[in-house]
């Protein structure tokens, strides 16, 4: 081997020794940036969160000083929305807002003067609108997965009167009565069950109470004369009762 073909040589070897040392630090960066990216997915990036929204009937049956004034049980309904704390936590937090009818009365007057008749009705409502806190317990009982959750947030009582006539007269006429809010809180226990991977029935069962909150109920003893929020009387008391809520949620 003369010279040349000695210098050729060892110029090839130092080439492929020079390439092999760049192809295994690149192929060990590009292994860190995976790296990288996986970690930071599983360390709670918003994509990798769980989101929940919920669409519920309730039904509430008034307790303690609430039951002295509404004897009856409500239906209503309700949407909740929650997001994972983190990707790998038990957690979740959010917000939701719900709607019960409670109670109506109707009256039907005759204009004096000019005898035109006139629909009057009167109605009250409760509505809740509320910070969520939710905590499942990561068990799974025959394919029921349950949880506890708490909410704080504002209790709402109003009453409405509208007044309407359909007959020779083009008539209407809508007025609050009465509107007063207070903070509330509540707390339940509910179970999913999977539909399939995205989908759940959900049960819950809980207790609701506020502070003291004035409020307008039906009055038995009272007569309508003029309107049909002559029937009704003003209350004051707590919004306490227990809820029984069902529906289906939706994990994203």
């Amino acid at each position: 081997m003369n010279l040349r073909q000695v210098i050729i040589f060892m110029l090839l070897s130092c080439c492929i020794d020079a390439y092999a040392q760049t192809y295994q630090n690149n192929k060990e960066s590009n292994a860190e940036v995976v790296q990288y990216i996986e970690e930071k997915y599983t360390e709670g990036d918003d994509y990798s969160r769980i989101h929940l929204q919920e669409l519920y009937l309730h039904l509430i049956d008034p307790s303690s000083a609430l039951e002295r004034n509404l004897k009856s049980q409500y239906l209503g309904f309700g949407i909740d929305y929650l997001l994972q704390i983190s990707s790998d936590a038990p957690g979740f937090i959010g917000m939701g807002i719900d709607y019960t009818y409670l109670e109506n009365a109707r009256l039907n007057t005759v204009d004096l003067i000019d005898g035109f008749p006139f629909d009057h009705s009167t109605s009250t409502s409760m509505g809740n609108w509320t910070a969520i806190y939710r905590h499942y317990l990561g068990v799974n009982i025959v394919g029921l997965q349950p949880f506890v959750e708490g909410r704080l947030g504002l209790s709402a009582m109003w009453t409405s009167t509208s007044v309407t006539s359909n007959e020779d007269v083009d008539f209407s006429e809508f007025e609050f009565n009465n509107f007063d809010a207070s903070m509330s809180y509540s707390y339940r226990a509910g179970v999913h069950y999977a539909v399939d991977d995205a989908i759940y029935i959900t049960g819950k069962v809980g207790y609701m109470s506020s502070l003291s909150t004035e409020y307008d109920i039906r009055d038995s003893n009272l007569v309508g004369e003029s309107s049909s929020y002559d029937f009704y009387s003003r209350k004051t008391s707590t919004i306490d009762a227990i809820r029984y809520d069902l529906g289906v949620t939706f994990a994203f």
